[in-house]
């Protein structure tokens, strides 16, 4: 018999030791309105009961359990998804945050209006104990951004707005594409991977609240001992001044020019190894290796005023 044709999009769960939070993400999956998706959890060598709730629910629903045999890490886990990967689209999903019951079908409505269209990103919230209670029940479904190219959504995600790489929708051909190095990003690979594999097209960012990320003690993002370091920080900052350009005649080289003394100082509080230099030697060192410009050593409150002054006048201005 002929192989079934995929469905739209297969859904990738990222799972490692959130047995405790695994079923409800899963659940809010099974209750989407959009249904035509293939969910797999991609598990990185869990040492809790994961593979017990997962053998519980599999009796439940069709889903796949794809453990890997050890530990390789969030981004290794990230792009296995490369290679499993059959549908046109795909999804990377944390296995302990939720989503709303309407968010795919949103998502595939605005792909279906910009078929140049490459990413989807939904907006989040963090919350200590979150619940489907918890979000619109009729979110707007018009309500989102279409940022025209890699430029434009580059600026977009340094100027540190809510979307992470793990509520994207990906164009299929374009994640399997993506190959670059993570090492100079540490645990901040995650937007240069968002936007890599936007590729050549258009992005699509929601703005209503359709993820809620849950805050608990243990979370990577939380953990100092694994970073971020300030040698991540000053990659990542080089990495979105080479996509959005540092020109104040284009309004993504304003964003960052603008942003950017702001957005350092935000990094420098995170850094673990801060305490190493200056939050001013830090932004002359930024200035060397391309993560800042002459106008980082300019007074906030003047930046405050540009930024407001260019947010009236510019749509494309963050």
């Amino acid at each position: 018999m002929p192989e079934s044709a995929p469905p739209r999009l297969d859904v990738f769960i990222l799972s490692y030791n959130r047995a405790a939070y695994l079923r409800e993400t899963l659940e809010c999956f099974f209750n989407q309105t959009f249904k035509d998706f293939r969910l797999t959890v991609l598990d990185n060598a869990s040492t809790d009961d994961t593979a017990t709730v997962v053998a519980a629910l599999q009796r439940e629903h069709d889903f796949t359990f794809a453990p890997a045999p050890e530990n390789i890490g969030v981004f290794r886990n990230f792009l296995r998804i490369r290679e499993l990967a059959r549908a046109p689209w795909v999804m990377a999903f944390h296995d302990d945050d939720l989503l709303h019951p309407r968010a795919l079908e949103l998502a595939f409505a605005a792909l279906e209006r910009h078929p140049q269209a490459t990413l989807c990103a939904m907006n989040y919230k963090g919350v200590l104990d979150p619940s489907l209670a918890q979000f619109d029940p009729e979110p707007d479904g018009a309500d989102y951004r279409l940022l025209e190219d890699r430029a434009h959504f580059a600026a977009f995600c340094c100027t540190d707005n809510t979307l992470a790489f793990a509520s994207c929708l990906y164009r299929s051909e374009n994640f399997r594409a993506l190959d670059f190095d993570d090492q100079p990003f540490g645990k901040l690979w995650d937007r240069p991977a968002m936007i890599e594999a936007l590729g050549t097209g258009q992005a699509v960012v929601f703005n209503p609240v359709l993820v809620l990320y849950r805050l608990h003690a243990g979370q990577d993002s939380v953990t100092s001992s694994s970073g971020p370091f300030l040698d991540n920080a000053l990659a990542l900052q080089a990495y979105y001044a080479r996509h959005t350009g540092t020109s104040w005649k284009t309004s993504s080289g304003r964003c960052f020019v603008i942003n950017n003394r702001a957005v350092l100082k935000s990094f420098y509080k995170w850094c673990s190894d801060r305490g190493k230099m200056s939050f001013t030697a830090f932004v002359r060192q930024a200035r060397r290796q391309g993560a800042a410009t002459w106008f980082s050593f300019v007074p906030r409150p003047l930046a405050r005023l540009l930024k407001k002054w260019y947010r009236r006048r510019d749509p494309r201005f963050f």
